[in-house]
Formats: C-alpha cells, sequence, structure tokens
C-alpha cells in the first residue's frame, strides 16, 4: 500500500519495537475481529509528540480499514499502550495485514510513512467450516434437496460392444462381412438411448502373416470406424469418441478363446496357462502353435481379430422413451397443448442435465401441474447456478430467486425439503442466523428420516459457525456418511481442545476423501498444537492437493513457524 520501513531517528526505532499484539494475535470471536495492541515506552519530551502521529491500519490486497490512532496514557516515567479493538469481521481480513503507521509533519521529506507490521493474517479456524458454499477449484458441494416421484428412479446408463470386421491385412471398411447389421444395431441402440456418455474405438489386428508386422493397420482401422461413426451420429460431441488400438497383444485372443466352444474346459486351462506366461509376444505364439490343435483354434478366432469394437456407454435422453420424447417435443411447440403427466415432466426434468433445461423443465411443470415441489426443484436448480457464479452480485440475484420460488411453493403446501432449502440458501447468502432457524425447523419436521438426520448435521457446521462448538459436537454425535461432515466434527473438538477426538474424526475424513483435503488440514492444525511440526509438514502437503487450500496454508497464521517452500516441494 506504499508504506515502507525507513531508518530514521533512533526514537521511532525505540517506539517501534516495543509496540506489539498481544497476548494473541488477531482472531475471529463471533462474527468479530479482535486484538489488543501492546507496548511500554519510555516517557520523553518528544515521544508523546511521536505516539500522536501513530495510526493502526488493516490492509489487504483489496481492502484498508483505518483502526484510528492509538490510545496511550502516562503512568509515572512510562507511557503505556493498551488498546483493544473489536470490529466486525469480513472475508478479506484473512489476507489481511496489520500495520502501525507514523504520520510525519515531515513525511514529505520521506517517500513514504514509516511502519510497523505487528501481525499477518487472521486466527479463525471455526472460518474453515464446510457449510456448502465451495471454493475456487473444489467439486461443488451439492446444495438443496430435490422432491422426486416416488416410483423415479435414475436412468442407468446402458453399455454396449459392436465389432467391425475387416478383410486379411485391409483397413477398408466394408458393409460386407455382416457389418451392414451391426451398424443397424448399432442405430437402433443410440434411438434407444440418444444421450451419449462415451465412445470408445479400439482397433485390432491378428497375428497372422497377412495382417503384417506393423502396429498401423489396427490404428488405421479404428480412423475409418470413427470417420463413418460421426458421419452418422453428427448430433453427438466428436469429444466423446476416443480412439485407440492393439498389436502384438494376445489379450483379444484370450477374450475370443474364454467363449469359444471348440475346447473342453481342460484345454482351455493349457491355452491360458501359456498366454499367462511371462514371455515375450513372439514366444506366446511359437509356444501356442506347437498345441496340435491350434491351427483349429486360430482359424475360428483369428477372423474375429481382424476388427474394431465399438464400446458405447448411453442412456434414453431424459429418460424418456421415443414415444414419450415426441410427446415432449410437440408439448413444447408454440401455443401446443400439454400431452404430457406429470411424472413424465418430473421424470424429464430430473434427468435433464444442463441446468437451463432443467430449469425450463420445471418451469413448465410448475405451469401444468402447480404444486410446491416444482417450485421446490427449481429453487435448487437456481442454487446451484448461484455456486457457479464468481460474481457476487449474480450469485445473490439467483439466490434471492431461490428464495421467492420456495415462498411462492410454500403458498401451495408445506414441504419439508422446501424449508430446509430456505435454510441453505439463506445461509449461501451469509444469513446464517435465518438460516440456523429455518434449518431447526426441519429438524423438527423431519426427525427419524434422512432429511432429519442432514439438518441436524447442518446445524453443527452452523454452531461452528456461532462458537458454540460444545453443541456443535453433540450434533455430531448423529450418523455421519460423508468426508465433510467428519471434518467439521473434527474442527468442533479442535476448537475445544480436544485434540484425541478432533484426529480420530479429520482421519475419518481423510478415509472418506483424500481429495477433499481438509481432514488432512484438520491434521495438521492438530499437530502444530503438539509442537509436531514435522507431522503437520506432511500432512499439509497432502492437504494442498485441494488447489484452494494452498492459499489457506499460506495465510494461516498457526503455520507460520513452518517452512512453506519446504511444504510446496514435497507435493507430488
Amino acid at each position: 500500500m506504499g508504506y515502507s520501513q525507513g531508518q530514521e531517528k533512533s526514537l521511532e526505532d525505540q517506539v517501534f519495537s516495543q509496540i506489539k499484539v498481544g497476548p494473541m494475535e488477531p482472531r475471529v470471536q463471533g462474527d468479530s475481529l479482535y486484538f489488543k495492541v501492546l507496548g511500554k515506552i519510555p516517557h520523553t519530551s518528544s515521544t508523546a509528540s511521536f505516539l500522536s502521529q501513530l495510526q493502526l491500519l488493516l490492509v489487504g490486497s483489496q481492502d484498508t480499514l483505518d483502526l484510528g490512532p492509538i490510545s496511550y496514557n502516562r503512568k509515572g516515567g512510562i507511557w503505556n499502550l493498551e488498546q483493544e479493538i473489536v470490529h466486525a469481521y469480513q472475508d478479506w481480513m484473512e489476507a489481511s495485514s496489520l500495520l502501525v503507521v507514523h504520520h510525519s509533519k515531515k513525511s514529505s521529506k520521506r517517500s513514504a510513512p514509516l511502519y510497523k507490521v505487528l501481525a499477518v493474517g487472521v486466527v479463525a479456524p471455526q472460518r474453515l467450516v464446510l457449510l456448502g458454499h465451495g471454493m475456487p477449484g473444489e467439486h461443488l458441494p451439492e446444495t438443496g434437496k430435490f422432491v422426486h416421484p416416488s416410483s423415479y428412479q435414475p436412468t442407468i446408463a446402458q453399455e454396449a460392444t459392436f465389432v467391425l470386421r475387416f478383410s486379411p491385412g485391409s483397413s477398408l471398411l466394408s458393409s460386407e462381412l455382416g457389418n451392414r447389421d451391426v451398424w443397424d444395431n448399432m442405430r437402433q441402440f443410440l434411438q434407444k438411448n440418444s444421450s451419449l456418455q462415451s465412445v470408445r474405438i479400439t482397433g485390432l489386428q491378428s497375428p497372422e502373416q497377412a495382417e503384417g508386422r506393423s502396429s498401423q493397420l489396427g490404428y488405421q482401422r479404428a480412423k475409418e470406424v470413427e470417420k463413418k461413426f460421426l458421419e452418422i451420429t453428427p448430433q453427438f460431441d466428436p469429444a466423446l469418441v476416443r480412439v485407440d488400438s492393439r498389436w502384438n497383444d494376445w489379450f483379444d485372443f484370450r477374450k475370443q478363446l474364454a467363449s469359444y466352444s471348440g475346447l473342453s474346459d481342460e484345454r482351455k486351462e493349457i491355452y491360458i496357462e501359456i498366454l499367462q506366461q511371462a514371455a515375450s509376444f513372439i514366444e506366446v505364439g511359437n509356444h501356442l502353435r506347437k498345441l496340435p490343435d491350434f491351427q483349429k483354434v486360430s482359424a475360428a478366432l483369428y477372423p474375429n481379430l481382424r476388427a474394431v469394437t465399438i464400446e458405447i456407454k448411453a442412456k434414453p435422453y431424459l429418460g424418456l422413451s421415443r414415444e414419450q420424447f415426441l410427446r415432449l417435443q410437440q408439448s413444447l411447440l408454440l401455443k401446443a397443448k400439454n400431452n404430457m403427466s406429470k411424472e413424465e415432466w418430473a421424470i424429464a426434468a430430473a434427468e435433464a442435465e444442463d441446468w437451463e433445461e432443467k430449469g425450463f423443465f420445471y418451469s413448465k411443470m410448475a405451469e401444468f401441474y402447480p404444486s410446491p415441489i416444482p417450485y421446490n426443484n427449481l429453487a435448487i436448480v437456481r442454487m446451484r447456478q448461484a455456486q457457479l457464479q464468481n460474481d457476487t452480485g449474480s450469485r445473490e440475484i439467483l439466490l434471492d430467486e431461490a428464495l421467492r420460488l420456495l415462498e411462492a411453493g410454500t403458498s401451495l403446501g408445506e414441504l419439508p425439503q422446501a424449508v430446509y432449502n430456505q435454510g441453505q440458501a439463506l445461509v449461501l447468502l451469509g444469513d446464517y442466523w435465518e438460516g440456523y432457524k429455518k434449518i431447526s425447523e426441519v429438524t423438527a419436521l423431519a426427525k427419524g428420516t434422512e432429511l432429519g438426520r442432514e439438518s441436524e448435521l447442518l446445524r453443527g457446521a452452523l454452531d461452528i459457525w456461532r462458537g458454540d462448538y460444545k453443541l456443535a459436537t453433540l450434533r455430531f454425535e448423529t450418523p455421519i456418511t460423508e468426508a465433510k461432515d467428519y471434518f467439521n466434527k473434527g474442527l468442533a473438538f479442535y476448537l475445544l481442545g480436544e485434540y484425541m477426538q478432533a484426529t480420530l474424526a479429520f482421519e475419518e475424513s481423510v478415509l472418506m476423501s483424500r481429495e477433499l483435503g481438509y481432514g488432512y488440514y484438520g491434521l495438521a492444525l492438530v499437530a502444530m498444537q503438539l509442537g509436531q511440526k514435522d507431522i503437520a509438514t506432511l500432512h499439509l502437503q497432502k492437504a494442498i492437493k485441494n488447489v484452494s487450500l494452498q492459499r489457506k496454508v499460506v495465510l494461516d497464521p498457526h503455520f507460520k513457524e513452518l517452512d512453506l517452500k519446504q511444504v510446496v516441494s514435497g507435493v507430488e
């Protein structure tokens, strides 16, 4: 911010050296930033003038807070500085520095005022609690509770493999060799399952001499099939198609052998034993050729290896049959009548993968079949969209809309999930107390249900935010099934100073999800409290694989005694 540490009079050095933050670093207590500034400075005629020009600043990368002049009074021959600061905490303060600055009337003779950094960062472990916001670089947590028809089951992707055959030594794709039927079967499969998830095209070539000694044949076959596949399916994203090939590998021969009916199980065991030898491709082939029935077996199986396999993973679009999908299209025409049942609209909306499309279907469902359910589910769409926004204003607009939708749905009937979603939307907006009250209502409404269990765990997380750590630990006696809740449980015990219980919960979080990273972060916090710096370093090296935690480690005063270069250098 333009301040520089000057080398001026000894008086200035003496004063700055006596001013400190104590007895603890700046920390969050409740919703406030709290710290004390202390100092004992010998009284001279010049110190009073110097002290009157001292100012406290909290300086961040984007914001600066002027905390005013330092208060002081004289007792005997000593100037006593003791100032307590309590200020509403804001998120930017996490990355701030506390400065004492001297604004001299002679400052024009200096390039900038003198200053001393009293503290860097803010001690706020309770702000690590996971409430569903999600940090940049993390997998976004799923917020909100959808309500689906009791008969609804998520559509499971179907998998199918199709084999196209080639003439020996050729990469020319022919409609002969049964390939026409294969393409027809593939089209029928894709008509029923038009929501494509992945396609893997693998070119093969048999060990026959006519197939050549080059790996290029299998790959060329695969590229020919890819070209044809994309021609007949222009509606699919080419990025979903992966092309591969195999050569000098007995893997596909072994697969064919497993379903071959021309050998007894005893004879197959002999073949498999040879195929599993730790030998080269050529050596295995030489051993196989010595078997008396190999000529018969190879004549039956080799033609199947002059091929390309197409492995497709897809599911019905929007979970609807072709007939249902046609009725959906008709219903979406301008001024058309609704041809879909309430359940069919609910399935289409639930299966839609694009948030805009999902929201549109729920809005149509609310239009044709007004009830609390489509309003509730449309509100969740807005909450999920809000999570994807980097801009605070856009996020708040979407969350406000979600709350309006939930209120509109409530006017049509009671729905415990809607109350939960109201609470979570308020939490995401930063209105923690109102959100807490809503979540508390759900605990009573849905006691003994899965929704009640999740409500109790969210209340525990909010108890940590409010500073009631003991109550939070009681909430976390509820059965836990997710890594984030184990982390929150560990954090509650850590804040109470019960490090054994905290360690057990953090370890459970790690076992459930190493990728989350917060469990490792919690273990590092405990290790620092126990004076185990090397162990803390090891845990942090694993924690910061979650990139959003890298910044927290640098800013967190708990780790100021660690060599952060060593922490980063140990990341794989």
